[in-house]
């Protein structure tokens, strides 16, 4: 198989209904770039804001991206009560176009 992206897909482990829970991937040391610094990178599907939550506190989790993994009351704590060993950054919203022709 050729890669040509920085991380190759290993495995991934679905739910009954066919939707991933969990895509492990690798770092791809032929990477064009050059190989990015993270060894492995697991993206994992979480069933609640809660669960989320904890899994950062608790540090089995890494990183939260987007709209909707955490409330913004726990959005709210994490910067106030745990920012000894989490960071809160923001960024502007992306938006996108699209034009469709008939």
């Amino acid at each position: 198989t050729t890669f040509t992206g920085p991380f190759k897909y290993v495995e991934r482990n679905t739910a009954e209904d066919g939707s991933d829970t969990k895509v492990v991937f690798e770092r791809n040391d032929l990477y064009w770039g050059g190989a990015p610094a993270i060894e492995t990178l697991v993206v994992v599907k979480y069933g609640s804001n809660e669960e989320v939550d904890a899994a950062l506190k608790d540090g089995t989790l890494d990183m939260a991206l987007g709209i909707g993994p955490l409330t913004p009351k726990q959005v709210s704590d994490i910067k106030l009560y745990h920012s000894d060993y989490l960071n809160v950054l923001y960024s502007d919203v992306a938006h996108h176009s699209i034009l469709v022709f008939n």
